[in-house]
């Protein structure tokens, strides 16, 4: 087990292969993080916008209790997904650590 382990990295156009894939999904999570960033930053000024109208009276406070309610949850989830991607390598990390005892 150990040695197909080994001989798997020992493989250039493996390895190459190997280092590729680890790049790609790097890249790829770093794009989903900055797009969640963006989109947590657009939630949070909406919100913002929603207690300016409250205050100005341009909603009702029941229009401002649905809307902020639900900009929230979709703030926070959106928090918790980019949480995870940024964790994820960690995990993957850990994993490989553990096979290899």
């Amino acid at each position: 087990m150990l040695r197909d382990l080994c001989s798997k990295y020992l493989d250039s156009e493996q390895m190459a292969t190997i280092l590729a894939d680890a790049k790609s999904e790097r890249s790829g999570r770093e794009a989903k993080i900055k797009l969640l960033e963006s989109e947590i930053k657009k939630a949070q000024s909406r919100i913002d916008i929603l207690y300016d109208d409250r205050l100005n009276g341009a909603i009702s406070f029941d229009d401002f209790k649905r809307l902020s309610v639900k900009a929230n949850a979709d703030c926070e989830y959106m928090k918790e997904q980019m949480s995870n991607l940024k964790e994820s390598p960690k995990a993957i990390q850990g994993k490989k650590s553990k096979r290899m005892l």
